[in-house]
């Protein structure tokens, strides 16, 4: 998974769940504020009432005319008192008009009771009640005050419609800085990965750019890497070379010899040569083949070839067959010298069976073909025509090699060849690398 995958699942996951219950948290907590503060205000007006109780002369009771609050005149208004003994009301506000509270008592003289309660026209209320016990009065006094939990409800909405906007202001902003912290905190990667795109098409030889103290000691240490492979495989090219070089001299010396001995002695003689002489040049292409492992600048096909098709015209000419080069260039990612040796080791080998005509064909899309007029092969035993030392026409001089080298390089540049059948009527080489991306 990626790292922007993993912190958007991460910030999506703080957005949608833990900013939510936050939110939910916090009017839960406000809720519980404002009961609790209504509570209040219903049990200082108990206790008013309570205050208020006195007990006559005569026995009976002297009670409050007004708390202070014209609601409890008003009928129905949500705001209500009441006084009852245990066989019936004794007294009640104005607003209760000719309806009564059902009390809840729990049978404590003097215990506080807050609760949920109905009032008239099933209103929902909120209630405090006590009993109380007046001296000189011979029955326990139920006292009850409700109020009207609309203004509860009315305070949850109204912090709720503040709420809400603001959660989802919130996570609108958190979204819009998580977009803005992954552009600013990945930018250091994705110049890293630009500059490894470039270093793939071969348009760098090395991670260039600033980085991060975090990243920059991982691009130094790849740096570090690269240069080292490529002085192992220069270094490993250039003992390749010297040693084909030193042993060409002895096997030349050799050849000279080969005249002077008994046909059948010389002839054995000649074919070990040059089976020795396959063998070295079979080797040195493979170490060149091992320099692709390292980066290559891309090239220009057509221009790298320039030499290897000025040549094989004049050996066109020399032998009367037709060479006609057509097509754009292909930009890829190949050393020139490799290149060469692969269309050059194909249009020899072209040039022994062609009738007449050869062609070469550079395309952007399908990369080069090499086709002639020639008997063609059977494309069942195609693949057998890259293996070391294999001619599938003894008939046509040639040692076997040339084609095997031309699949060592092709497979260490991760090319494809495929083999069909040509316009001209014999065989079709069809050549592709990776290629350069502007």
């Amino acid at each position: 998974m990626s790292i922007k995958r993993r912190t958007v699942i991460t910030s999506g996951f703080l957005i949608l769940f833990v900013l939510p219950s936050f939110a939910w948290l916090l009017n839960l907590a406000f809720t519980k504020a404002v009961t609790e503060s209504f509570d209040a205000r219903l049990q200082a007006l108990l206790n008013v009432v309570i205050a208020e109780l006195h007990v006559t002369p005569e026995g009976g009771l002297s009670m409050v005319e007004s708390l202070g609050d014209r609601r409890f005149n008003e009928v129905y208004s949500g705001w209500y008192w009441q006084l009852a003994t245990d066989n019936e009301p004794i007294a009640a506000s104005r607003s209760l008009w000719d309806q009564r509270l059902t009390p809840n008592p729990d049978g404590t003289v003097g215990n506080l009771i807050l609760r949920d309660g109905i009032g008239p026209q099933d209103q929902r209320l909120r209630v405090a009640e006590r009993d109380v016990l007046l001296t000189g009065y011979p029955d326990v006094i139920h006292v009850m005050v409700g109020g009207d939990t609309r203004e509860i409800v009315a305070e949850v909405r109204a912090f709720q419609s503040v709420l809400w906007p603001g959660i989802v202001a919130i996570g609108a902003l958190l979204g819009v800085f998580l977009v803005l912290q992954l552009r600013w905190s990945l930018a250091p990667l994705r110049r890293m990965q630009f500059s490894l795109a470039r270093f793939r098409r071969g348009q760098q030889t090395r991670l260039q750019g600033r980085f991060p103290v975090e990243l920059q000691g991982v691009v130094d240490a790849l740096n570090d890497v690269l240069a080292r492979d490529e002085r192992l495989l220069a270094r490993g090219r250039e003992t390749a070379a010297n040693l084909a070089h030193s042993l060409k001299t002895p096997l030349a010396v050799l050849k000279t010899y080969v005249g002077q001995l008994q046909p059948e002695h010389g002839r054995m003689l000649g074919q070990e040569i040059t089976r020795m002489e396959q063998v070295i040049q079979y080797q040195l292409a493979r170490a060149n083949a091992a320099g692709a492992h390292q980066l290559t600048q891309a090239i220009d096909a057509r221009q790298a070839l320039t030499p290897v098709l000025t040549m094989f015209s004049r050996v066109c000419q020399n032998r009367g067959l037709a060479f006609n080069v057509r097509g754009d260039t292909c930009m890829w990612l190949i050393a020139a010298e490799d290149l060469q040796e692969i269309i050059g080791n194909l249009l020899e080998n072209a040039s022994k069976h062609a009738h007449s005509q050869i062609e070469l064909n550079f395309d952007t899309q399908l990369g080069i073909l090499v086709s002639d007029d020639g008997p063609g092969i059977d494309l069942a035993e195609g693949e057998n025509i890259f293996q070391r030392g294999v001619r599938l026409d003894e008939q046509t001089p040639g040692s076997g090699i040339g084609l095997a080298i031309v699949a060592e390089l092709v497979d260490a540049y991760a090319g494809s060849i495929q083999l069909g059948l040509s316009p001209l009527g014999g065989l079709e080489v069809h050549i592709q690398f990776p290629t350069a991306i502007a």
